[in-house]
């Protein structure tokens, strides 16, 4: 083509090739999750299999839970140390009377063997009883506070409304340390249940209840 006596050669010679592959992900609220097209499928399994959200700890569900089973040890070691005091020290007045009050051996043998059974049974219990007790002791968290129940020929639940709780306390002794254990106890205002103790509580569980407890709010996750 020429104008005015210029000549002009166009050669135009284009060759766009556009290859897109996006792969978005949707989120509940409508956003985008990104571009999901070089994830692997165990991305997709880790999502569906994931826990609560960050932040907010899975005991926050208001269903009863127990508590640790290293409980059970702690008190049948604190019993048998019980059972051991009292078995040594009746024992002293027990052969002090066979020997002085008792004349004849059959009735010595018999106050013996009556002493013998006593503790006998004594050491069953607190080996049995940790065990019975576990099994009938649980905790949880609603909106209105803390809740325990617990009792094995005797049941209770004891409710510990949130807005009467005054202070709280984190205790282990030296078993409850050497297993990682601690007793949450909750101060309360009033004189019924002024003071209510849930003990078998993991170390750090015990430390994120009473914060949680002292918080204020209805933010807080209870």
């Amino acid at each position: 083509m020429g104008v005015a006596g210029f000549d002009y050669d166009y050669d135009y010679d284009y060759d766009y090739d556009y290859d897109y592959d996006y792969d978005y992900e949707m989120t509940i609220d409508g956003g985008h999750a990104g571009n999901t097209s070089s994830r692997p499928d165990s991305f997709l399994e880790e999502a569906a299999t994931a826990g609560p959200p960050p932040g907010r700890p899975e005991w926050l569900d208001g269903q009863p839970r127990a508590v640790d089973p290293a409980w059970v040890t702690v008190t049948r070691l604190v019993g048998a140390v019980w059972v051991a005091v009292l078995a040594v020290s009746s024992l002293v007045p027990v052969l002090v009377l066979s020997l002085v009050a008792l004349e004849s051996a059959l009735p010595r043998a018999l106050l013996l063997l009556a002493w013998l059974l006593a503790f006998v049974v004594l050491a069953v219990l607190s080996f049995l009883w940790p065990v019975w007790s576990y099994r009938h002791l649980r905790w949880w968290l609603d909106s209105q506070g803390m809740h325990i129940r617990r009792g094995v020929l005797w049941r209770e639940e004891v409710a510990v409304p949130r807005n009467r709780i005054q202070h709280t306390d984190v205790s282990n002794g030296p078993l409850d340390r050497s297993y990682g254990l601690s007793s949450l106890i909750l101060h309360t205002a009033g004189t019924e249940n002024a003071s209510v103790t849930l003990g078998g509580l993991p170390h750090t569980l015990a430390l994120e209840l009473r914060d949680l407890l002292l918080e204020g709010g209805e933010d807080d996750g209870v």
